[in-house]
């Protein structure tokens, strides 16, 4: 999600992006319980004397150390621009009726790497349920699941005749002797869905282009497709010129800027957790194995004055000029969200920080 509350000064030098904050919209900051909400509440209360270090919600895409290697985006959609065929309207088909759905969220288990509670899920799921959602690699967890797992996943979508939806936004953004692997390596067991975008991997967020991939082997989604398909022309969708610009963009392999993002963030995802893991009123399961998000727990129990994760994050901002996302936005109260796209040298500040913190709290 792209700040909405803040306004970015940029330094293009070694490492750039100071922000400074700005009062929140009142609109955003009546949904006190929705993630924009929370955060422009949060940075209102930021610390005028620290700079402000973002590790809630944050673009990678706006450090340059991310942006090496990143120069084909710039020439292809140049290329594009140039030929003129892309300047008209998209093609639309119509404008039919979206229905309302309801969520039933189920557990990931920390302690089992934040695998899904595939009992749960056959416990949630009944003859409303349409789809199994997950997330690989995740956001916020940092997970990467294993082979045997996703195959678990698929014959449970199987054994309750649901497809699965499999967020990949994150795919391939995996960290050390981790392998993405995407869903559609079980298509044969369940239908899949594949939900893909430009802006993380490509570090592009601001074309705003993304796709539904379906693996359909036996034809069970064929009307769930016309329907998708009809609902995504409501609106006009990404720009012609972006769209013309995809096919050079997926098509070509870019090794070295891809390498060059899987390895800064593994250093800033090794780093973190090395920090956070020595402090005492914080607790982290595992290691982040993809994306930029790392879950942290809150020790709520320890000598700290904290009740609670949006106290903490609160206070932290208050007094470090730190923004993290509060867990309980997520539906994980007493954790917090981490993110690490971020240069190492203002990850390691931010990582100070909030153990002066910790420390400081600890002793009241």
């Amino acid at each position: 999600m792209a700040p909405t509350t803040q306004v970015q000064e940029r330094q293009f030098d070694a490492n750039c992006a100071i922000v400074k904050p700005l009062k929140c919209n009142p609109v955003l900051s009546e949904n006190k319980s929705s993630i924009r909400g929370v955060v422009g509440e949060l940075l209102q209360k930021s610390n005028p004397h620290k700079p402000l270090i973002s590790l809630g919600i944050g673009d990678a895409a706006s450090y340059p150390c991310f942006r090496k290697g990143r120069e084909f985006a710039s020439e292809t959609i140049a290329a594009v621009g140039a030929s003129a065929e892309f300047d008209c309207y998209a093609p639309s088909y119509g404008y039919p009726a979206a229905r309302r759905t309801s969520a039933r969220y189920y557990d990931l288990v920390p302690q089992r790497g934040w695998e899904v509670d595939l009992a749960q899920v056959r416990y949630l799921a009944d003859s409303e349920t349409v789809g199994l959602v997950i997330i690989t690699p995740n956001n916020p967890c940092g997970a990467v699941y294993s082979i045997a797992h996703q195959l678990q996943i698929a014959e449970t979508a199987r054994e309750l005749g649901l497809p699965v939806i499999s967020d990949e936004v994150y795919g391939h953004m995996v960290f050390g002797n981790n392998k993405f692997v995407p869903m559609i390596s079980y298509a044969h067991v369940a239908p899949i869905i594949t939900i893909g975008t430009l802006s993380k991997r490509w570090m592009v967020p601001g074309w705003r282009l993304g796709w539904l991939a379906f693996t359909d082997p036996n034809g069970a989604l064929r009307k769930v497709r016309t329907a998708t398909e009809s609902l995504m022309n409501v609106t006009s969708g990404p720009a012609s010129i972006v769209q013309a610009a995809v096919p050079q963009m997926l098509s070509d392999s870019h090794e070295e800027f891809h390498r060059n993002t899987v390895k800064l963030l593994e250093s800033s995802a090794n780093m973190l957790y090395q920090r956070i893991s020595q402090i005492e009123t914080l607790n982290c399961p595992l290691r982040p194995q993809g994306s930029m998000f790392m879950m942290v727990e809150i020790n709520t129990k320890a000598p700290s004055g904290i009740r609670d994760d949006m106290e903490f994050a609160t206070k932290l901002i208050k007094e470090e000029s730190i923004l993290i996302l509060p867990g309980s936005v997520l539906g994980l109260k007493n954790w917090v969200r981490l993110f690490f796209g971020v240069p190492i040298e203002s990850l390691n500040d931010a990582c100070d920080r909030i153990e002066s913190f910790c420390k400081r709290h600890q002793l009241k």
